[in-house]
C-alpha cells in the first residue's frame, strides 16, 4: 500500500515538474502573438488632407513658384481631367479646371512661369501637350508619332522636355515590374530635336538641371536611377530588396523622395540624401502612398488611399538632415 502511494506522488511531482518547465521556457515551436500596436505616426509637420472630391484624385504637381497646384480627378465616370488650386488660399480650397475636357489628360508637370504640360490620348494615342493656365483652355499638341508619349518633365530652364516612349500605354497608377519598360527621350520644349537616352520609367529632372532621375528593374525590384541628360554616367541609387517608385528630388538638392514598397506590398513614402544615405520612412499608414510633390515652400504633397478614393495630401517632412 505505502509503494503504491509513493509510486502516485512521484507521478504527480513529475508531472508538476513537466508542467513548469513547459509553462516556463520558449521551445523553437513557440508563437508569439502578433502585435496590435498601432502603427508610428507619419513623419510630418501638420500633415492634412487637402483636396477630397468624388472619384479619384491624383498625381499633384507644384508650380515652380509654388503658389499652384496642379492634379488629376478622375470621376466614377467618365475621363481624367486636369484642375488647379492655389494653395495659399485660406478656407476651402476652391479649384478650377485647366483644360477643356476632351478625355485622358494625366501626369500634369509645371514647366516655366504658368505653362503646364501633361500626357494626353485624346487623340487615341497617348502624346506631350501643353497648355497655359489662366489663360483660356487652349492646348497645344508638343509630340505627334506613332508610339506613346507619357510622362513629361521640363527641364529647370525650360528649353528641354524628356518623356518616356513606348507601344503601350502605362497601365494604372501604381507601376508594376512586370511592365514593359519603356524608352526615355529627350527633346527641344517644341519636341524638336529628339534623342533616346535610355530606359525606364517617370524620367524627372533633379533641380540643377545636371541629372535625370528615373525607375528601372534590378534583380526584378524597380530601383532609382540617375543618368546625365545625354544618358551617360547611369549611377543606381537605392539597392535594398523592394520595389521604388516616383523619385523626385527637392529644390534645395538635399533630398531624394519616392515611393517603396517594403512591408506588406503597401507603399509609404521615403526620403534619403542622393548619395543613397540616411533612409528615413515618412509615412506608415497601411494604405498606399504615392506620388510625393515637393513645394518651394518646404512641403511634400503625396496622394493616398486612406479614404478608399485615392485623395492629396500635403505637409511639411520631418528630414533630420535637413533640421
Amino acid at each position: 500500500m505505502e509503494r503504491k502511494l509513493f509510486l502516485f506522488k512521484d507521478i504527480i511531482l513529475v508531472s508538476l515538474i513537466i508542467l513548469f518547465s513547459l509553462t516556463s521556457c520558449e521551445t523553437p515551436m513557440s508563437v508569439r502573438k502578433p502585435s496590435k500596436e498601432p502603427p508610428p505616426p507619419d513623419a510630418f509637420s501638420g500633415l492634412v488632407q487637402i483636396i477630397d472630391h468624388e472619384g479619384d484624385d491624383m498625381f499633384p504637381a507644384v508650380s515652380r513658384d509654388g503658389e499652384l497646384v496642379s492634379y488629376v480627378a478622375m470621376k466614377s465616370k467618365g475621363s481624367p481631367t486636369l484642375f488647379y488650386f492655389n494653395p495659399l488660399q485660406k478656407g476651402n480650397i476652391s479649384v478650377s479646371q485647366a483644360v477643356s475636357s476632351l478625355g485622358g489628360d494625366s501626369n500634369p508637370v509645371w514647366g516655366t512661369g504658368r505653362d503646364l504640360y501633361f500626357d494626353s490620348s485624346r487623340l487615341k494615342t497617348l502624346s506631350i501637350w501643353k497648355t497655359q493656365v489662366g489663360k483660356g483652355r487652349s492646348t497645344t499638341q508638343i509630340t505627334n508619332r506613332n508610339t506613346e508619349d507619357f510622362y513629361p518633365d521640363i527641364s529647370p530652364d525650360g528649353k528641354s522636355i524628356v518623356f518616356n516612349s513606348s507601344d503601350k500605354k502605362p497601365a494604372g497608377y501604381i507601376l508594376r515590374v512586370s511592365e514593359k519598360i519603356p524608352a526615355i527621350w529627350i527633346s527641344e520644349i517644341d519636341g524638336s530635336n529628339i534623342t533616346l537616352i535610355g530606359n525606364g520609367w517617370k524620367p524627372r529632372w533633379t533641380p540643377d538641371g545636371k541629372k535625370i532621375l528615373f525607375v528601372s528593374p534590378a534583380n526584378n525590384q524597380l530601383q532609382v536611377w540617375m543618368m546625365n541628360p545625354d544618358g551617360s554616367e547611369v549611377t543606381q541609387i537605392t539597392t535594398d530588396n523592394s520595389d521604388h517608385i516616383d523619385p523626385i528630388v527637392s529644390r534645395d538638392m538635399t533630398t531624394l523622395f519616392f515611393a517603396a514598397a517594403k512591408e506588406k506590398g503597401n507603399y509609404d513614402i521615403w526620403a534619403m540624401n542622393l548619395q543613397g544615405e540616411g533612409l528615413t520612412q515618412l509615412t506608415f499608414h497601411p494604405a498606399n502612398d504615392i506620388s510625393p510633390a515637393w513645394s518651394p515652400k518646404g512641403e511634400l504633397y503625396f496622394c493616398s488611399n486612406r479614404s478608399k478614393d485615392w485623395d492629396i495630401w500635403v505637409g511639411k517632412p520631418i528630414i533630420p538632415w535637413t533640421k
